[in-house]
């Protein structure tokens, strides 16, 4: 907690769940001065030892094939899996509170109340004052994000909302009332923060995929949480067949200029919420939410700037990050291993192949298993080459292992529940590995880890010439081969 009353940052982030979470680590991972600002004495939101909610996303509790979320959500869920098979509550707080520690470049205020916020000239938010044990104290940063769940931020701002729900005539959306509720004055409004894309049922309903997307869902269209596989047959109305996109569009808000959004309270009509405004689409959200802060300071602008100006840039970053977009696939030119072969000397299927792992896509579709398997007659080592045909400088290699997407992975106290799971390192996922550098016929060892459960893994390492690197898979966690979605190399030092 920093002594000064006054504090300026890069990113401030209002709420402390899974969205908020995953908003302050994106933008601090890519060197944003981020403050997160949390009410209560605990990280996660719904998700935290105070509500005890399993996080929900496009998986369906294992019911849609291969759609559980990447990139950071899937980063700390790997690790509580490992560390917290028993489902312990106090530990997934502890978890998630290091994880906020482990970054320099964010600063974490719990139990710290928002108080009023400052709007300059343009509807621009210019700072927000906060109170934590009776002490007040302002926060400045030229960009914000309403994590909150309930559009506090937001709505003190002046930002546009909404929070009836709108009719069927308004949207066409088939699940919508034909009449407008009346407000209840016994609850506390939950506001909806527009931005110039509204979300509705129908986009979810055709699984569209937004030019400016940068996040997924395809939760169904249902507020119950313990969705089950006859549920599918007997609410056949509310089952959405495919993931949909999110746009930027979507999480900035249409009249704050530098406010962005991410969660339940994100642009989207009433029914179409029910499906956005679950906890692990949100985490997605909130990744992009902080990519696209990183992308603010980098250029100087607004997001709106980042959607009409750095849309690509943003996309392919949040790919790289190991985030999923619906539509999109990897074209990072700076990726050296794009532009040159895998070989393995065995596969476990005519599908299984080499190339899979330079194809730019990191999880299988009903076509296509996009991975390398090797062959379990072959036993371990095994290994897969990148040859870069001529001899490259690289000083980065980014791995991307399987870890079961298709099985739900949370925290979470039904048994039944966790039976479905994985309580402990996914059995899929590469434990041990070296990565080896060759120039010629000479081949030097440059990354050696022993213990992983992490999907995504990134090694970075003094520049060095090479022709080839083979990763060498010496170790699962379970299953008898190697497993491997991508490989990327990369030169970013000079």
């Amino acid at each position: 907690m920093p002594e000064s009353n006054g504090t300026e940052f890069d990113f401030i982030i209002v709420g402390g769940g899974m969205p908020g979470i995953c908003a302050a680590l994106a933008a601090a991972r890519h060197g944003v001065r981020t403050a997160l600002v949390e009410h209560a004495e605990a990280l996660g939101g719904d998700a935290s030892r105070l509500v005890r909610r399993p996080i929900l996303g496009s998986d369906v509790w294992g019911q849609r094939p291969y759609g559980r979320e990447t990139g950071l959500l899937e980063e700390i869920r790997l690790e509580n899996a490992a560390r917290n098979p028993e489902h312990d509550w106090e530990k997934w707080d502890a978890l998630l509170e290091e994880w906020t520690q482990r970054e320099p470049n964010l600063t974490l205020f719990l139990r710290t109340e928002l108080g009023a916020v400052e709007v300059g000239e343009g509807g621009f938010l210019t700072g927000i004052t906060t109170t934590r044990e009776g002490e007040t104290f302002r926060l400045t940063a030229p960009l914000y994000a309403d994590c909150t769940g309930d559009g506090e931020l937001g709505v003190k701002a002046g930002a546009d909302t909404r929070t009836l729900a709108e009719t069927r005539t308004e949207t066409g959306e088939s699940l919508a009332p034909e009449t407008a509720p009346a407000a209840d004055p016994a609850f506390r409004p939950v506001h909806r923060l527009l931005g110039e894309v509204v979300l509705t049922e129908n986009d979810l309903r055709e699984g569209r995929v937004f030019e400016d997307e940068v996040a997924y869902g395809g939760w169904p269209l249902t507020e119950d949480w313990d969705w089950n596989p006859e549920d599918a047959e007997r609410r056949a109305d509310l089952w959405l067949p495919r993931m949909y996109g999110i746009p930027l569009r979507s999480l900035v808000s249409r009249n704050v200029p530098n406010l962005m959004m991410a969660g339940s309270i994100a642009s989207a009509t009433a029914v179409a919420r029910r499906s956005t405004g679950v906890m692990g689409t949100g985490a997605t959200m909130g990744q992009a939410v902080g990519t696209c802060a990183f992308l603010c300071k980098k250029h100087g602008v607004a997001p709106r700037d980042v959607a009409e100006q750095h849309l690509w840039e943003l996309q392919q970053t949040l790919l790289k990050d190991d985030a999923y977009l619906v539509g999109r696939l990897s074209e990072d030119p700076n990726d050296l291993a794009r532009f040159s072969r895998a070989v393995a000397t065995n596969k476990l299927e005519a599908d299984t192949i080499p190339s899979n792992v330079i194809n730019g896509l990191t999880r299988p579709t009903e076509e296509w298993p996009q991975l390398w398997a090797s062959n379990p007659k072959n036993g371990f080592p095994t290994n897969v080459e990148i040859d870069f045909v001529e001899r490259r400088v690289i000083d980065s290699v980014y791995l991307t292992f399987d870890t079961g997407l298709s099985r739900p992975l949370t925290i979470t106290d039904d048994e039944n529940r966790q039976a479905q799971m994985v309580n402990g390192p996914q059995p899929e996922t590469v434990r041990d590995y070296t990565v080896l550098a060759g120039l010629t016929t000479q081949w030097n060892p440059i990354v050696e880890v022993k213990g992983n459960v992490q999907r995504r893994r990134s090694h970075h390492f003094d520049p060095i010439r090479v022709n080839r690197i083979r990763v060498v898979v010496h170790a699962t966690n379970g299953v008898d081969h190697a497993r491997i979605f991508e490989v990327r190399c990369y030169r970013k030092r000079e």
